[in-house]
């Protein structure tokens, strides 16, 4: 063999380190952004969930008061408003967007080797909660949807009078939003158990949050 070839074969044997050492940080980088969008999802549907236990709080303080003390409530709405378009994002379900949704999420561990590293229970586990997701509360989903787009993203001009003039099967009700919301949060706890293994951020967040949610008058 001649020098020059030796010096060939270790110039390739090099080049396939190099190689392989920046496919493994691409890999690394990959799950990393990947994690970056499971906390910044997960603090979506925790902050909802906390705006909306604000909200139900105040509202039933509100309705213990006599009947002509009861006035519109700016307080209210801005939360309403506020955790309906956080459910929306969450669960926003047109797959040309590019957008961090719980069904981009699922997709991602579903199909992605790089991220579900083909563990079978985590793909499975995927899979029926995407068909449950879609099978069970396609109905509320729709709600949100409704509710966002007429009264929150745009003023419909056909709903001049807000959330008063939705049609009765359009509008959420209070076991719906518990509902949709223990379900995410659930499937969030599950995912987290199953990929990282390890508390995640937000979890102090809803602790401080909820100390202050305590002291709410």
């Amino acid at each position: 063999m001649k020098t020059n070839d030796k010096i060939n074969i270790g110039s390739l044997d090099i080049m396939y380190k190099e190689n392989a050492i920046i496919l493994t940080k691409s890999e690394e980088s990959e799950f990393e952004k990947f994690k970056q969008s499971f906390e910044l999802l997960y603090r979506e549907i925790e902050l909802a969930s906390l705006e909306y236990a604000i909200y139900e709080k105040l509202l039933k303080n509100k309705l213990q008061k006599p009947k002509y003390q009861i006035t519109k409530s700016y307080i209210l709405d801005a939360l309403k408003n506020s955790f309906v378009i956080k459910l929306a994002k969450v669960l926003d379900n047109d797959s040309s967007k590019e957008c961090i949704t719980i069904f981009y999420i699922l997709n991602r561990l579903q199909s992605d080797k790089e991220i579900n590293n083909k563990i079978g229970d985590l793909i499975s586990f995927s899979s029926n909660t995407l068909q449950y997701l879609n099978n069970n509360y396609q109905n509320i989903m729709n709600k949100i949807k409704t509710t966002r787009d007429k009264n929150i993203a745009h003023l419909d001009k056909k709903y001049y009078k807000g959330y008063s003039q939705l049609k009765p099967e359009s509008n959420l009700t209070t076991d719906e939003i518990n509902e949709i919301l223990n379900y995410l949060i659930g499937i969030m706890n599950d995912l987290n158990n199953l990929i990282f293994k390890s508390a995640i951020k937000v979890e102090i967040i809803k602790q401080d949050l909820n100390k202050e949610l305590m002291n709410l008058d």
